[in-house]
């Protein structure tokens, strides 16, 4: 829907990854400051389901994907829920970039942890820095250097 099969597909990747670090932050800060006690139950239900350690990438990126969604879901802004496509492609992207990385997945789930206790706790300066640190950390993996900081 956006059109990314006609841009710069050498830096897709790339830049992909530098405009979920200008977003997701902020979608994670509002989402501890604005998240319902109903969100927070469906945010438990993704993370749950993304603690299940499986040998399919595919399954593994799905369930990603659906914890960032949940994040973005609890933000209550329509608008930026409609960005989403741009985080489901990264991680999509950024799962084939990673899926050899031993580890990426046991840091990604400590992330995921963190960031549902801060949404949890309503901490929203928390989950804004979680999530920068783990979209970084996402794109180390996937051996992408970001040059800039937020």
């Amino acid at each position: 829907p956006l059109g990314l099969d006609f841009s710069n597909q050498k830096n897709l990747n790339k830049n992909l990854f530098e405009t979920r670090l200008l977003i997701e932050p902020s979608i994670a800060q509002l989402a501890a400051l604005r998240r319902s006690e109903g969100d927070l139950e469906r945010l438990r239900e993704a993370l749950n389901a993304f603690s299940v350690q499986s040998n399919e990438p595919l399954d593994h990126a799905e369930r990603d994907v659906a914890f960032h969604s949940t994040i973005a879901r609890c933000s209550n802004n329509d608008v930026l829920y409609r960005i989403l496509p741009i985080i489901i492609e990264s991680i999509q992207r950024g799962s084939t970039e990673t899926r050899e990385v031993e580890a990426s997945h046991k840091r990604a789930l400590v992330f995921h942890n963190k960031l549902f206790e801060a949404i949890r706790n309503q901490e929203g300066d928390v989950a804004k820095v979680l999530m920068r640190d783990h979209i970084l950390e996402a794109a180390e993996d996937a051996k992408i250097t970001i040059s800039f900081s937020t």
